[in-house]
């Protein structure tokens, strides 16, 4: 197996291949993808299609079949975990000084104030998947990193499969794993940590199927949520 480190979307990627000889075009794979999910994501990024949704003022924007697939994504995972996962925490982590990329971030500056600001709610998120269009409630600012990433570890890792023709890849995102293609005798070894001054543990992932996503799995194969917003209407543009 062929393992590559670097960083991406703000946080550490790991890619491992079990065919040496395709580790070169796993990588591209990768790196094309995780740009795209950084264009249509990223909430640092003045001209990131995510951005473009957050300064639309509560009129439809128009988005790409891949930001309309991680916002369908965040508003399931916000539905099936009652809110507790919510993309519409973006402006209350902007209040509280999270308004750029970590690696922007100087080391040593000033104090940061916090400043408290409620999240509207993942209902203040209306998706229009026939005309592939976006609104959100005015004021409401989306933050997509609880979610995008598990979606762009599933991506990249297929993508890396695809590229490498044969054999198995595993894409680690800050700790979202995903892994398609043929797995290693015993499964890929996965490493899991049970806190900073505890020791850690191995434990394995033996795929059912060609993909499987770690975190991604369950999202996967979930039948498209019908829901409607139950806030009032959004202003008509």
């Amino acid at each position: 197996m062929v393992a590559q480190e670097w960083q991406a979307l703000g946080t550490g990627v790991r890619l491992v291949v079990t065919e040496e000889g395709a580790a070169p075009a796993a990588r591209r794979a990768v790196e094309a993808v995780l740009a795209a999910v950084d264009l249509a994501c990223s909430r640092f990024r003045d001209d990131s299609e995510l951005w473009a949704l957050n300064s639309a003022g509560g009129r439809w924007v128009d988005v790409s079949p891949l930001l309309l697939e991680a916002l369908d994504a965040a508003v399931w995972a916000a539905m099936v975990t009652g809110g507790a996962v919510d993309p519409t925490v973006g402006g209350a982590l902007r209040a509280v000084g999270y308004d750029r990329d970590f690696a922007a971030v100087a080391a040593g500056g000033a104090a940061i104030v916090l400043r408290l600001r409620p999240a509207p709610g993942w209902q203040a998120v209306e998706l229009d998947h026939a005309r592939r269009r976006v609104r959100l409630a005015p004021g409401t600012e989306l933050d997509l990193g609880s979610t995008a990433k598990a979606l762009a570890a599933d991506r990249a890792a297929a993508a890396a499969r695809a590229a490498a023709g044969s054999g198995g890849t595993l894409v680690s995102l800050g700790g979202d794993i995903a892994v398609a293609g043929e797995a290693p005798d015993g499964g890929w070894p996965v490493l899991v940590g049970r806190g900073a001054k505890s020791s850690c543990t191995t434990s394995s992932i033996r795929p059912r199927g060609r993909r499987c996503g770690v975190r991604g799995a369950r999202r996967r194969s979930r039948p498209r949520p019908a829901w409607r917003p139950t806030r009032p209407p959004l202003p008509r543009s």
